[in-house]
C-alpha cells in the first residue's frame, strides 16, 4: 500500500509521460490525417473542406458553456493541493512548482487545442482521440489514457485512503 504522495511521485510521473505521449500520438494523428485529408489545388468552392473556429450554424450560445466545463474539469487536482503541500520536504517551495505546473498544463492544453482545431476546426470531436483514425495509434493512445486515469484517481483519492487508514488501522503508539 502506498501510504503517502511521496510513494505515489514515481506513479505520478509515469502519468505524465503517458498523458504527454497520448496527446503527442493525437496531434501527430490528427495532423498527418488533415495533412492527407487536404486538398492544396482545390479552393473550399470546388469540393475542398472549410472549417471553422466558431460555434456550429444554428448552435445555441449556452452549447460554449460544455466547453468550458470540460476546461474547467481538466484542472480539477485542486483537490490534492494541499496534502502536496503538507507532503513535501520544503513547503515554502509550494507556490513556485505549482505556478510551475499549471504554466506547463495550460501550455499543453493550449497548443492541443490551437492544433487540433488548426488542423480541424468545429469538425474535431470533443474527445480528441475520437478523432483519430482506427489502429494501433488509437489503441495505444487508450492504454496511455487508462494508465494516466488510474494513476490521477489513486493519487486524488490516496488521502482518503490514508485517513482511513490511519483511523481503522493505526499501530500503537500513534504512527500509521
Amino acid at each position: 500500500q502506498l501510504r503517502t504522495l511521496h510513494q505515489v511521485a514515481w506513479l505520478s510521473f509515469a502519468s505524465s509521460v503517458a498523458i504527454v505521449a497520448a496527446i503527442s500520438a493525437i496531434m501527430a494523428a490528427l495532423l498527418l490525417q488533415a495533412r492527407d485529408d487536404a486538398a492544396p489545388a482545390s479552393p473550399p468552392s470546388a469540393g475542398g473542406r472549410r472549417h471553422s473556429v466558431w460555434l456550429p450554424s444554428g448552435a445555441a450560445s449556452l452549447d460554449s458553456f460544455g466547453a468550458v466545463s470540460a476546461f474547467v474539469f481538466a484542472y480539477q487536482c485542486h483537490s490534492v493541493l494541499l496534502e502536496i503541500m503538507r507532503e513535501m520536504r520544503e513547503p515554502r517551495s509550494f507556490p513556485a512548482a505549482a505556478r510551475a505546473a499549471y504554466g506547463v498544463m495550460g501550455l499543453v492544453y493550449t497548443c492541443t487545442c490551437v492544433l487540433a482545431y488548426g488542423a480541424y476546426g468545429s469538425e474535431v470531436a470533443g474527445f480528441l482521440p475520437d478523432s483519430m483514425p482506427p489502429g494501433h495509434a488509437k489503441r495505444l493512445v487508450g492504454l496511455l489514457l487508462a494508465l494516466h486515469t488510474a494513476v490521477a484517481y489513486m493519487v486524488a483519492a490516496q488521502p482518503l485512503h490514508r485517513s482511513i487508514h490511519a483511523s481503522l488501522l493505526a499501530e500503537p503508539g500513534g504512527g500509521a
